[in-house]
């Protein structure tokens, strides 16, 4: 539309400056009426309506939104500056906490559930644990790895409900196959957690308080390694 109304717009101006320049070139045009005076005013009011036509169309073009102009960058900042949920919050803690591999080439996260409601939310961690060089080493890092992981969860006093951290270690099956198998569960709550002094040492609640408070859910031996 916009480039019939310019062709129109130009062509009409064009006509105007010919036909006044030169009158005979519209004269079969204009035969009963004075050329001049009929040349001006009929390309002039073309010239004058095509103008009008054009400004009110590009009055009506919808302007695109700051959104739409934005490129991927501007888009990627603008979700950087959004702020964070508690359920994001609390996922982000924990995946840098599991961040990387284990001895056996697994990815410390195996899974992880975040759930909320009444805005607290209930988390339930499962990850595969380091092999060590002896059952009692084994349980020892076990103890220390999730009691970290709750000191962490509850000293960022997200609202957490209840967590439940499961570890998994590389066991031999009954058909002469290895593969990660769960070994220890524990679960703390908040009422328990609120009951630790978080005034003391880190490294003191987290290798006497922690351990204290929380409760097992599920223990399975721990062979030796071959």
């Amino acid at each position: 539309m916009d480039f019939l109304v310019i062709w129109i717009l130009l062509l009409s101006l064009v006509c105007l400056i010919l036909g006044l320049l030169r009158l005979g070139r519209f004269g079969p045009l204009f035969k009963k009426k004075p050329m001049r005076k009929s040349i001006g005013w009929s390309f002039g009011l073309l010239f004058i309506f095509s103008f009008i036509v054009l400004g009110i169309t590009s009055a009506r073009k919808p302007k695109n939104s700051s959104t739409e102009n934005m490129g991927p960058e501007m888009g990627k900042e603008l979700n950087r500056s959004m702020p964070l949920s508690a359920e994001d919050k609390i996922r982000m803690l924990i995946k840098k906490q599991l961040d990387g591999k284990n001895n056996s080439d697994l990815p410390y996260l195996r899974e992880m559930t975040v759930t909320m409601e009444n805005m607290e939310a209930s988390v339930v961690v499962r990850y595969n644990h380091d092999q060590g060089p002896n059952a009692n080493f084994t349980k020892d890092t076990i103890g220390s790895r999730m009691s970290k992981l709750y000191f962490e969860l509850y000293k960022s006093k997200l609202p957490i409900k209840y967590a439940v951290i499961c570890a998994y270690l590389p066991l031999l099956d009954r058909y002469g196959e290895i593969s990660p198998k769960l070994v220890f569960t524990t679960y703390l709550d908040k009422t328990a957690a609120a009951k630790i002094n978080w005034s003391l040492e880190d490294s003191r609640i987290k290798r006497n308080m922690i351990p204290q408070v929380w409760k097992v859910l599920f223990s399975y031996p721990i062979p030796q390694p071959d």
